[in-house]
């Protein structure tokens, strides 16, 4: 364990259970949007739903295929010409196929000559099988590049970092790869805000021996170094 014991001092919230859902067990789409409804709520202190209603923006969700190099829709209605062209682009680097999860804000404004708004999640159909522990990381994960790139870490969330989310956020950035950073974009800001999500969820709850727990899981198949 690197981090702090979970009953520490800055663990001052009753620790809750496991959620009643049970991954391994073909995780429905309603399931995934639950989950990040509740992580929304209860670890970055927001409403989900109110913010894609504040931004004007459906929701969609696709599955990563690594086998048919294939993204298919998990929910949502996305335009199927997005999805035609994200799979086009799917097709031509397959090493997309490495991709556990992803999160883009405003996917319209990544693509010409349209006007779709929506952001898009991503996740690679093994994961929906996974543990309760490393699928809740990976959403925390998720969720930590969509405040970022949404600007909520500007605008709503600025008393959520402290100096020890610092500290260790900045001790997760230098294990990771720099190289493809512009990639992974797991910059030092993005690796201080999942330091403090990970705190939070170490102390909440109860299936997390603390904040580099879930970092760990967070980057279980990410470019950490060991």
């Amino acid at each position: 364990m690197n981090g702090e014991p979970v009953h520490s001092a800055d663990c001052q919230v009753p620790r809750l259970p496991l959620m009643s859902m049970l991954a391994g067990e073909n995780m429905t789409p309603k399931e995934i949007i639950d989950k990040i409804n509740k992580l929304s709520k209860e670890v970055f202190e927001f409403d989900f739903q109110e913010y894609l209603l504040d931004s004007k923006r459906d929701f969609w969700g696709l599955t990563i295929d690594n086998i048919n190099f294939k993204h298919n829709v998990l929910f949502g209605n996305p335009d199927s010409d997005i999805v035609n062209q994200v799979n086009r682009i799917f097709q031509q680097n397959r090493e997309d196929a490495r991709c556990e999860a992803g999160y883009r804000v405003d996917v319209g404004s990544y693509f010409r000559n349209t006007k779709i708004q929506a952001d898009v999640f991503l996740i690679n159909l093994d994961r929906l099988n996974d543990s309760i522990e490393n699928l809740d990381a990976l959403l925390l994960h998720e969720l930590c590049h969509m405040v970022i790139d949404s600007k909520m870490i500007e605008k709503k969330l600025a008393h959520y970092v402290n100096s020890k989310d610092i500290y260790h956020g900045k001790r997760l950035y230098k294990k990771t790869d720099r190289y493809n950073e512009r990639y992974t974009r797991h910059t030092e800001e993005f690796c201080i805000i999942l330091s403090a999500a990970s705190q939070r969820a170490g102390c909440i709850y109860e299936h997390y021996n603390g904040r580099w727990d879930v970092i760990d899981r967070a980057m279980k198949h990410g470019d950490i170094s060991r």
